[in-house]
């Protein structure tokens, strides 16, 4: 995978430490964004406000447990193979 990307990851690394940090940060608020539009287009229109306010936190709530249940059985896979 990096042999790909490698071009185009080296520029990157051209920046400041704190330019770096702000694009990753960056990145990682545009995953929840998208995350929060995903939920809220499959649960389609709210009846009012109020109705709407737990949508968000519990789709990145979801989205979070299910990434740290795919990190543990990565581990898992991993100690069982060695």
């Amino acid at each position: 995978m990096w042999d790909h990307a490698w071009a185009e990851f080296v520029p990157f690394l051209a920046f400041d430490p704190e330019i770096r940090r702000v694009i990753c940060s960056t990145n990682a608020i545009e995953i929840v964004n998208a995350r929060t539009r995903r939920a809220m287009k499959a649960r389609g229109h709210f009846p009012n406000e109020q109705a709407a306010q737990p949508g968000p936190h519990a789709a990145s709530a979801r989205a979070e447990w299910r990434s740290g249940l795919v990190r543990r059985r990565r581990r898992g896979a991993a100690a069982s193979a060695a």
